[in-house]
């Protein structure tokens, strides 16, 4: 929070929380803040396809494939 308020951080979206569903209220003030539910995911369709992902990122680990998507080296 202080890299917002100090600039070193131009701005952010939020919306996951350490403490949910309690979101700090010093955010709420900030004016380079924004700060929404976590509910992207919550489709049939999406939690399908992230499980799909798991899966497919599972097998590529096993065959000694880097998965998809990986950010790790």
């Amino acid at each position: 929070m202080q890299a917002l308020k100090g600039g070193v951080i131009a701005g952010t979206g939020l919306d996951v929380f350490v403490d949910e569903p309690n979101v700090p209220e010093a955010l709420f003030g900030m004016n380079n803040v924004v700060v929404q539910a976590h509910r992207a995911s919550a489709t049939v369709e999406s939690r399908t396809t992230m499980g799909e992902m798991v899966l497919a990122s599972f097998a590529s680990g096993l065959a000694g494939q880097r998965p998809e998507g990986s950010l790790t080296t």
